[in-house]
């Protein structure tokens, strides 16, 4: 949707990476390579406007999980997070340090 939702350096791609250290779009996308071992495959949801542009094809957070609330009411910020260098914007990381308000 023509945001940047992840940047870390690329040496940290790694197709077989553990779920939950990537956003889950780059998750995704590193599931569909050639390389990969792993499938996923994302729920298809209706679009609606606000929120985070990616919910509607997010495969960890479904509707009846409560975070879904935060997902569509509020735009993820680019935080901190696992590791030099990693940046993500997903509610996922919610505990990680706020890269916007410094």
């Amino acid at each position: 949707a023509g945001r940047v939702v992840e940047e870390l350096p690329p040496s940290s791609l790694d197709p077989a990476a553990a779920a939950g250290e990537l956003h889950p779009y780059t998750d995704q996308l590193l599931a569909a390579s050639f390389r990969s071992i792993r499938t996923i495959e994302p729920e298809r949801r209706p679009k609606d406007p606000g929120g985070c542009s990616f919910r509607h094809r997010c495969h960890r957070v479904a509707p009846e999980v409560p975070l879904w609330q935060r997902c569509t009411n509020e735009e993820p910020v680019l935080v901190q997070g696992i590791g030099a260098g990693h940046r993500v914007a997903c509610h996922l990381f919610e505990n990680a340090v706020n890269l916007e308000s410094q």
